[in-house]
């Protein structure tokens, strides 16, 4: 169901100026482009891609055996800055049924690929010392349509602060706002990974019958107040650089010319028509259906 924000929360501030439409190389000299051009880039990963994925051990268990210690859930993100700081990693149990989550870091992953040239994820660390990770608890990272208490001053009540850190599965779900409109045109797909540097790079929605990809520093991501969100039940959504009508104009994911976040032209593509994405994303207001 779509969302409707509080008019006073949409101020002239989120109009977005200077908007750049026109694109300097047409869709078929691309398309040719990225025929020709060396579109193997296994640094970025949708998602989908990358959950399920099972995490393997480098350390030998006594038999000598390498072994599988649990399957990649999710992932935290900073919603500020794209950063994920830890790894939720799914272990035991039947599918999702009796399994355990526990987190390990970003850094703690490291990235390989098998004889098939498929990724495949490794962790220096025992099956043992896994165990022993305390579990997950989401309340304490902080995720999303939570809150946390913070002291706004000395003498004074606490408020309530919207947190910044969020599972990626539920960004990918968030309804997405064109600028100055009040009804939500779609939803974000996919978040799409730099294994590299261990941030979330783009993400994709879809829209005029065309999948799009958009760099996550184009967007925001604001606490709103819905119609049925109390203080402790802080509702979020994210704010495109454009709306629907404006996307017309902008590159599309095409699979068959490899128009996708693995052609480091299309990336480069992409990364040219939202060049304004920082500056757009900067006059975005700091408080937004009444909830800073």
């Amino acid at each position: 169901m779509k969302h409707r924000l509080i008019t006073h929360a949409l101020t002239t501030s989120l109009l977005f100026g200077g908007l750049a439409f026109a694109q300097e190389t047409s869709k078929q000299d691309m398309a040719r482009d990225m025929v020709n051009s060396d579109a193997k880039s296994t640094n970025f990963h949708r998602d989908s891609e990358i959950i399920g994925m099972d995490l393997w051990t480098t350390v030998a268990t006594e038999d000598g055996e390498k072994v599988d210690i649990g399957d990649i859930r999710d992932f935290v993100v900073d919603s500020k800055s794209g950063r994920i700081s830890h790894v939720v990693i799914s272990s035991g149990g039947v599918g999702s049924v009796g399994d355990t989550l526990r987190p390990i870091t970003w850094d703690q992953i490291k990235w390989s690929e098998n004889e098939d040239g498929e990724k495949v994820a490794m962790v220096d660390m025992s099956e043992k010392a896994f165990d022993a990770i305390a579990e997950f608890d989401a309340e304490k990272i902080n995720m999303m349509n939570t809150a946390r208490p913070v002291d706004a001053s000395a003498g004074k009540d606490k408020k309530m602060v919207a947190s910044t850190n969020h599972l990626c599965s539920d960004i990918a779900e968030l309804d997405v706002y064109g600028p100055g409109e009040e009804d939500s045109f779609t939803s974000i797909g996919e978040c799409v990974i730099n294994c590299d540097t261990g941030t979330i790079a783009y993400l994709t929605l879809e829209a005029n019958d065309e999948t799009y990809l958009i760099p996550f520093s184009a967007f925001q991501i604001q606490p709103i107040s819905g119609e049925e969100a109390g203080e402790e039940d802080i509702e979020f959504a994210a704010w495109a650089p454009h709306g629907e009508e404006a996307l017309k104009a902008a590159p599309t994911i095409d699979e068959d010319t490899k128009m996708t976040a693995q052609n480091p032209t299309f990336r480069k593509t992409v990364d040219s028509f939202y060049a304004t994405g920082e500056k757009n994303k900067a006059a975005m207001p700091k408080k937004i259906g009444g909830i800073r």
